[in-house]
């Protein structure tokens, strides 16, 4: 499957009830299983921006659950910098160069979930910092 040329924004489809959503990430995310080199889960406290980078050989895909998030793209072609709800999940998908940051704006927690086409490397990382939303700690 080839990579995607721009980011992508999509509400994820979920199954709700009484006690919320459920949704199957193999479903809606556009890479066969057997190419997924890395998966993991980050929480988001109140006012947390995580991302803030980007990759320049990997491609991402993040699913949003929770909000309202501040969701922040830039790839130098073009941007989106809008608030989210969160009462739905949204697939961010993510070609190398694309820079990206989430800032949770809510209370409690909410949560990131990550898949990467290319394992991460603790010797080098894949990541270039930017500053697509500035954070209060930085002086």
């Amino acid at each position: 499957m080839s990579e995607p040329t721009t980011f992508a924004v999509t509400v994820v489809e979920t199954s709700r009830d009484a006690r919320g959503w459920a949704s199957n990430l193999l479903d809606f995310l556009p890479l066969p299983p057997a190419q997924i080199a890395n998966v993991h889960v980050v929480s988001m406290k109140p006012g947390a921006i995580r991302g803030n980078h980007r990759h320049r050989v990997q491609t991402e895909w993040i699913v949003v659950c929770g909000g309202p998030c501040r969701v922040t793209i830039d790839d130098d072609r073009r941007q989106f910098n809008e608030l989210h709800d969160g009462n739905k999940p949204l697939l961010l998908s993510l070609p190398p160069g694309t820079a990206h940051a989430v800032q949770y704006l809510g209370d409690g927690e909410a949560y990131l979930v990550c898949v990467t086409d290319t394992p991460y490397d603790f010797e080098r990382p894949d990541v270039e910092r930017v500053n697509l939303l500035p954070s209060e700690d930085e002086s």
